[in-house]
């Protein structure tokens, strides 16, 4: 039997059920009740990336090597993981050595692509201006047939109309292949990430989000008729509204707590903040030629962190990775591990100092050695992962906290629904790296 794998990037189950509980969501309803659902637990931290590597490969963080969109290297240069950094194998890979035939579509971490048999869209990452689809005529069909068919990490601007534009395009392309699901191709893995995009725009709130729910449920019930598969519904991480909660600024409380020292007076410069700005949708029309010129050039992931600020010679600790979720690492300027790195015999009490300091924060629910959670400790994984009570920064100044109205929550969804799934069972402990 086939197999259809849409993800929704960032769906939750907090929007879903009391939607189908108003009658708002028939196609969820329909697909929940005759299959099985259940939370599905995402990454630590419950990020794009590394949840959808995650989810395709069946390996956490620790064994992909991604923490998070960014990783460091021991000259405290920053560059954002691609497929050439994300250490996997994926599953549409391994069923094409099986003799299996899929077609992967927008899914996140995926450039620069490995050919596969059949088809590949790249996704999320996927630099402006370079190639996105394999073969090469499925690009030139994309681009002639859907105008403005973007892989844009902000997805044009982050404007709801133009979200939902997106989404309506990727959707036209996934039902291209949907004759071909059980004919030429084997499975389908397809990757909206409409709820995420919304989750993060100043324009959206909870009615926009609910709308979102609505034409996502509207557009599964018309793909859902074409086929004759076994579904799954699947989302990489959960999402809640921030509003309200206090921002912890870690890198702020390690200069505080006296283990991180400036060169310089750490700012969010001015074009920076702009750029972000326009890139969430708040300046306005007047801002449209801009934003089409910076989209995909100043990444979200690219802020706020400044390494060239620190005084990395006195530095016994700093935070880097992206901050979207409640979670965040901590690395320790370890000898023999970065160019200036000044902690060494004294690796583990400087560790567990920042730690006990930490739980004892109202900001902070709890702080975990790296052992605690992963298995391989390699260098790119944070030697402490923080979890705080709303949203943490690694940003220095506050102006940062007005930017960020949503966060990643670590529940995400699972639905299956088939000839081949059980029906009205939920499935509880589910893992992101069990699909």
């Amino acid at each position: 039997m086939t197999m259809l794998l849409i993800g929704l990037d960032g769906a939750t189950f907090d929007f879903i059920k009391p939607m189908i509980e108003k009658g708002k969501l028939p196609t969820f309803k329909r697909l929940i009740d005759g299959g099985v659902h259940g939370t599905l637990k995402s990454t630590y931290p419950p990020v794009t990336v590394p949840a959808w590597p995650a989810m395709f490969s069946g390996k956490g963080p620790d064994k992909l090597g991604a923490f998070d969109f960014r990783c460091m290297d021991s000259n405290y240069r920053i560059k954002l993981h691609d497929r050439s950094t994300i250490c996997c194998t994926y599953v549409w890979e391994i069923m094409n050595e099986s003799g299996k035939k899929a077609a992967v579509l927008n899914v996140p971490g995926t450039w620069p692509m490995k050919p596969v048999d059949k088809y590949i869209v790249s996704g999320m990452l996927t630099p402006p201006g370079r190639g996105f689809a394999l073969p090469k005529v499925l690009q030139d069909r994309i681009e002639k047939e859907i105008p403005g068919y973007s892989t844009a990490l902000m997805e044009n601007g982050d404007k709801i109309s133009s979200s939902y534009r997106t989404f309506e395009a990727r959707a036209s392309m996934l039902e291209w292949f949907l004759p071909k699901l059980g004919n030429s191709i084997d499975s389908i893995f397809m990757v909206f990430r409409v709820p995420d995009v919304l989750s993060h725009s100043r324009d959206a709130g909870p009615k926009e989000l609910e709308e979102c729910y609505k034409r996502i449920d509207e557009r599964l019930s018309t793909i859902l008729e074409k086929v004759e598969a076994n579904v799954l519904i699947v989302s990489d991480h959960g999402y809640g509204f921030s509003e309200g909660r206090k921002m912890l600024f870690i890198n702020k409380w390690l200069e505080e707590n006296g283990y991180i020292f400036f060169e310089k007076k750490p700012n969010v410069s001015k074009s920076a903040m702009r750029a972000r700005s326009m890139l969430t949708g708040r300046l306005g029309k007047a801002a449209k030629p801009l934003v089409r010129r910076l989209k995909n050039r100043v990444p979200e992931t690219s802020l706020p962190f400044d390494p060239s600020c620190i005084d990395m010679r006195r530095t016994k600790a700093f935070s880097y990775n992206t901050t979207t979720s409640p979670y965040c690492g901590i690395w320790i300027n370890r000898k023999g591990v970065y160019k200036d790195g000044c902690v060494d015999g004294d690796y583990e009490h400087v560790r567990d100092e920042i730690i006990s300091k930490l739980k004892a924060e109202n900001l902070v629910v709890t702080a975990w050695k790296r052992d605690d959670i992963f298995h391989v400790h390699n260098d790119r994984m944070p030697d402490i992962i923080v979890e705080g009570r709303g949203l943490i920064s690694t940003g220095f100044s506050a102006v940062m906290e007005s930017t960020y109205k949503s966060c990643h929550l670590i529940n995400g969804i699972f639905i299956a629904h088939g000839p081949d799934i059980a029906v009205g069972k939920e499935i509880a402990n589910a893992r992101i790296t069990d699909i």
